[in-house]
């Protein structure tokens, strides 16, 4: 049986000219919409369909059949043309003024965004879920944990959804607070080292920002319904898992101070090898209404972990999951350069892949409040910054001038050495403050030389956080072990 639509596509094309695109009765209008017809579902010309169904809206026709056709058709060209954004708009409209007209009006909602309440906990209490990240060339550019936290702040149960990234060099860290039943946010908090810590707070009708490295504040009208850019991930693992399953969401991004709308779909479900090996997910499609657009995999099992993220030729892949514990001293082991170290949980420990210097690999430790981060690295002592002598003092006098001498725009108060033993090896530690035009921040290198290897412990942050990171700090380097065999 030859389908109605090439029918009328057919009819429409012996019609077309005969009827100027001016005319505003019925009937010419009806025709109209049959010449779009032709040029929508035989022409393929989407333009020129959307041009006239425009035209037969635009005439407020008192046929409410014809006109929600028009529409409807109309938001199919938006789509076929890349405007879904305007699309929906158009599909609403349709929804909202002609109700009246089941055929036009269901086919709408069957494609607009559903209302979507989250009711779903597949996370537990700390989870934490490592990822790689490559280059679609396979090249490594670094590593990044997820953690998701169960605690009560003032009395009320929260989530906190905790991000912490070393790639491409950048120190990335963020997190969200959200209720612990409506899911609705709370807090939000971003970190770059070129951004500083930037934190906000959800208060009624208002966000209020406060942006550290300057001091100064924002204050920003809540949008009814907004979530929090940084709790998508958990929203995500919330969807049905229903193919065609769409959603628009107002996103607050707190690093710009602006709120977005963005549309996230389930485009089809798929099996994907991963670190950890195949595992079977659903595909969200995540378009920002400014044209970026990502997409993430998500595991169907009752975790629902985030598997794998694609960001144009960036790539991230789950490798490893494990639990985190606060208080529990986790032990890191790098067997190649033969030294190992204790840390307590609240902090995540990420390697960077320093391609540049493969002698030198990084252990960074990363605290989610975004206070500081350590990191520990080994050298042969040959490779010391252009200096073969083995002496540790002179080693570290290198060093450090380098690193100061690669820091622009910053002011330096002050600086101190300090020099001790370990394992009957002489150790030194320098530490220096400096002024960036925020808070003052503390730089502190301890160099100590074990069989042939210089190992250096560095941590670095705010100086109103110096005695809580040193604590640490200091714990961290007398765990440290110089006796694997490498």
């Amino acid at each position: 049986m030859m389908n109605f639509g090439i029918i009328r596509s057919l009819v429409a094309v012996s019609l077309i000219g005969v009827f100027s695109v001016g005319a505003q009765n019925s009937s010419d209008l009806e025709v109209l919409l049959e010449e779009g017809v032709f040029l929508e579902e035989g022409k393929g010309d989407f333009k020129k369909a959307y041009e006239l169904y425009s035209k037969v809206v635009d005439a407020d026709l008192e046929n409410q059949a014809v006109a929600a056709e028009a529409m409807f058709r109309q938001a199919v060209c938006l789509m076929e043309m890349g405007r879904r954004p305007e699309a929906l708009t158009v599909l609403n409209t349709l929804v909202k003024n002609y109700p009246e007209q089941s055929e036009w009006a269901e086919r709408a909602l069957g494609i607009l965004p559903r209302a979507f309440k989250p009711t779903l906990i597949p996370w537990s209490d700390g989870e934490r879920v490592h990822m790689v990240w490559k280059l679609a060339t396979g090249n490594v550019l670094g590593f990044s944990a997820n953690t998701v936290r169960e605690f009560e702040w003032e009395g009320r149960r929260l989530w906190r959804n905790e991000f912490q990234a070393l790639v491409n060099g950048q120190d990335i860290r963020s997190a969200s607070e959200v209720d612990w039943e409506t899911f609705e946010p709370v807090y939000g908090h971003f970190f770059q080292e070129t951004t500083g810590a930037i934190n906000w707070w959800y208060k009624g009708e208002t966000i209020e920002i406060e942006y550290a490295r300057s001091g100064s504040k924002r204050s920003i009208p809540v949008i009814e319904g907004v979530k929090d850019n940084e709790q998508v991930l958990l929203t995500m693992r919330q969807f049905p898992l229903e193919e065609g399953f769409s959603v628009t969401m107002d996103l607050f991004v707190g690093m710009s101070g602006v709120t977005t709308a963005v549309d996230a779909t389930i485009e089809k479900f798929e099996t994907i090898e991963t670190p950890m090996g195949p595992m079977e997910c659903y595909v969200v499609g995540f378009s920002q209404m400014m044209g970026n657009s990502q997409k993430w995999w998500i595991t169907t099992d009752e975790r629902r972990l985030l598997a794998k993220m694609e960001m144009g030729s960036i790539i991230a892949s789950i490798y490893k999951i494990d639990t985190a514990e606060q208080g529990r001293k986790n032990l890191y082991e790098q067997e190649a350069y033969g030294y190992s170290f204790r840390l307590d949980d609240a902090f995540v420990v990420l390697q960077d892949p320093n391609e540049k210097d493969p002698g030198e690999i990084r252990f960074f430790a990363i605290e989610q409040e975004a206070r500081g981060r350590i990191e520990v690295f080994s050298q042969p002592e040959s490779n010391m910054m252009g200096t073969d002598s083995g002496d540790t003092e002179e080693s570290a006098t290198v060093r450090v001038d380098r690193v100061k001498s690669q820091r622009t725009g910053f002011a330096y108060i002050g600086e101190e050495w300090e020099r001790g033993e370990k394992d009957g090896e002489p150790w030194m530690r320098s530490t220096f403050t400096y002024d960036h035009g925020g808070p003052e921040l503390f730089d502190c290198m301890t160099f100590f030389k074990a069989k042939g290897r210089f190992h250096i412990m560095r941590v670095r942050g705010g100086r109103e956080h110096y005695d809580y990171l040193m604590g640490v700090y200091d714990e961290m380097f007398q765990s440290l072990d110089t006796g694997l065999e490498n």
